[in-house]
């Protein structure tokens, strides 16, 4: 629906629905983004695409924020898909937001130093999915350019995810 390369960009009190066969929002290679304030509802692939600069030598923030959203009765049982992904970022934060009725996880997230997951609420996830969880990760640490890697996630709330792995 929206791809965004520019830095400096907020997405405030959005309203996306029936998105289907690409991502909802997707900021490529950015700075300085936040989705903020927003539904998310009926995607098929992804509803946020956090893409960083991947600055892994100097450990520079990126400051990639989303925050306060609701992403609700997404993804179909047939696509591999999740509400936020979050990609070679330094310093992004996925904080506030509510996931409820996915087929499969809540957050992503591949190559990121200094992510701070907090404060998310996943509700009736993973419907149909074996191997994932409502907060997945692809990282290979050591293959990054980096002198650490820390992830910080903290007061998540996880219920209900038809059995499968949390």
């Amino acid at each position: 629906a929206i791809t965004n390369k520019a830095d400096h960009v907020t997405f405030d009190r959005l309203v996306i629905r029936n998105v289907g066969g690409s991502n909802a929002i997707n900021n490529a290679g950015v700075e300085y983004v936040s989705v903020i304030n927003s539904e998310f509802t009926n995607f098929v692939d992804t509803g946020v695409v956090m893409k960083g600069k991947g600055k892994y030598a100097s450990l520079e923030n990126c400051h990639n924020v989303v925050d306060n959203n609701w992403f609700h009765d997404f993804s179909k049982p047939e696509y591999w898909s999740q509400a936020v992904y979050v990609l070679n970022s330094v310093g992004a934060s996925v904080t506030h937001n509510e996931f409820v009725n996915g087929a499969h996880g809540g957050i992503t997230f591949d190559a990121c130093i200094d992510l701070v997951i907090e404060y998310n609420l996943f509700d009736n996830m993973m419907k149909t999915t074996q191997d994932y969880g409502a907060i997945y990760t692809f990282s290979i640490y050591h293959l990054l350019d980096a002198p650490h890697a820390e992830e910080l996630f903290r007061r998540d709330y996880i219920t209900f995810t038809e059995g499968k792995e949390a």
